[in-house]
């Protein structure tokens, strides 16, 4: 099977969701996973085939993977998720109205939020998601709640649900001083999608640059036959220091294949 790449929108937040999905045609991708931005603005605009992400992916001949949404975090530094679940589910609901089939969330702070906290919201969230025939991705983040090998292994023991799926980004998991493929061995049965990005430090690099071992995770995930996404984020613009990096996923993929 070969691996699907998608554009992701970390640095393309603020562009115009026909912008993003050109770009992500331009750049040879096989799909586009829509900033939070965009599906708010699908949801609020009405008869506009500009804010209609299902017309536009099917125009562009990309698929849709999904979009990001804000942070699983309590206000103030209570451990309570109430009003942020209840936000997320609102959030379900309008992407199963509009055809995005999925949504990635990340959670607050580890010094902050208990493991159990997180775990009584999510569940809340699968009842939903469940319901609206979404799926939700849980994403690490370097401080975040969802961050170790062994806040992994107890959010899946506790949540396995056939609407919950991980999205690891590799990056993050350098940051916080993982091994993705480490993360990708014990749970890619489990993985929607991998984002692939370099690290140095704490920094984001372009793709080369950094300490992230890419093209060992492209590898793993071949032997593996892995079925989900992979996900990149491009910059937009034509600096060459920030080169085409699905084009770089690609010539991996490649490499892996032949070994």
């Amino acid at each position: 099977m070969s691996l699907r790449i998608a554009v992701g929108t970390k640095y393309l937040a603020d562009r115009a969701m026909a912008e993003v999905v050109a770009i992500a045609r331009a750049c040879g991708a096989d799909g586009v996973e829509l900033a939070a931005t965009h599906l708010l603005r699908a949801v609020d605009v009405v008869d506009d085939a500009a804010a209609d992400p299902v017309g536009l992916c099917a125009g562009a001949g990309v698929r849709l993977v999904g979009a990001t949404t804000a942070e699983l975090s309590p206000a103030a530094g209570a451990d309570d998720l109430t009003e942020p679940v209840s936000v997320l589910c609102e959030q379900v609901a309008a992407a199963s109205r509009i055809g995005v089939p999925a949504l990635s969330f990340s959670t607050g702070r580890r010094d902050t939020l208990s493991i159990d906290a997180v775990v009584r919201a999510v569940r809340r969230l699968l009842s939903v998601a469940e319901a609206s025939g979404v799926r939700v991705c849980a994403a690490n983040r370097s401080g975040s709640r969802l961050e170790q090998i062994e806040d992994f292994r107890r959010f899946v023991a506790l949540l396995r649900h056939p609407a919950l799926r991980l999205r690891i980004e590799t990056g993050e998991c350098h940051a916080a001083a993982v091994n993705p493929r480490d993360v990708l061995a014990e749970f890619g049965d489990v993985t929607a999608a991998v984002v692939l990005s370099d690290w140095r430090g704490r920094d984001e690099v372009p793709m080369g640059q950094g300490r992230v071992n890419l093209p060992g995770v492209v590898a793993d995930l071949l032997r593996v036959d892995y079925d989900g996404w992979l996900i990149v984020n491009v910059r937009g613009g034509a600096d060459e220091e920030h080169a085409n990096p699905v084009q770089r996923i690609r010539e991996m993929i490649a490499a892996g294949a032949g070994e």
